[in-house]
């Protein structure tokens, strides 16, 4: 089982790298900057591409898991915030910007798109699978474990759903 963790978690580190890097990346060109072919995307052959980007992003949290606990989860809990910061504020401005007319075809992409959505869902899965791994560091497992369990699918379905609807 414990392999399999690390499988899992490898996997899920490496798509987040290449996430970040990606928008990096982006955010590099809407600002003006021009950044090299090479940097998010240096081709292998046809089909796959390394990004350098995505290894010094793995570096960088490497470094910041090996300073310890305290300071991971401290660093874990910034990060959090300022996600479901972003979620919230992007929530709320979109709500004055929805138009029900979009929501005809009700499924736009297909079984491809579909499919996207159960890739998304995979990767909230990792989440909630690294909170139950976690039930040996709580207090009272049998009362803590299962609420945070709740409180984190109650609040993370109903920020994709409020954000998926905006």
């Amino acid at each position: 089982m414990g392999w399999n963790l690390t499988l899992e978690y490898a996997l899920s580190a490496s798509a987040v790298a290449r996430g970040w890097s990606g928008y990096f990346v982006n955010l590099l060109q809407s600002s003006g900057i021009s950044a090299p072919y090479w940097l998010d995307n240096y081709p292998i052959n046809s089909v796959f591409s390394l990004s350098p980007l995505s290894g010094l992003v793995i570096a960088v949290c490497t470094v910041i898991l090996l300073r310890g606990v305290k300071e991971s989860g401290r660093f874990n809990l910034i990060i959090t915030c300022v996600n479901v910061g972003i979620l919230l504020f992007m929530i709320i401005l979109g709500t004055f910007y929805v138009n029900p007319e979009n929501w005809t075809p009700f499924f736009p992409f297909g079984v491809h798109g579909v499919w996207r959505g159960v890739g998304t869902l995979f990767f909230s899965y990792i989440g909630f699978d690294s909170v139950s791994t976690l039930a040996g560091e709580v207090k009272n497992p049998g009362r803590d474990l299962p609420l945070g369990i709740i409180i984190t699918l109650v609040v993370s379905t109903t920020l994709y759903v409020s954000f998926l609807w905006c």
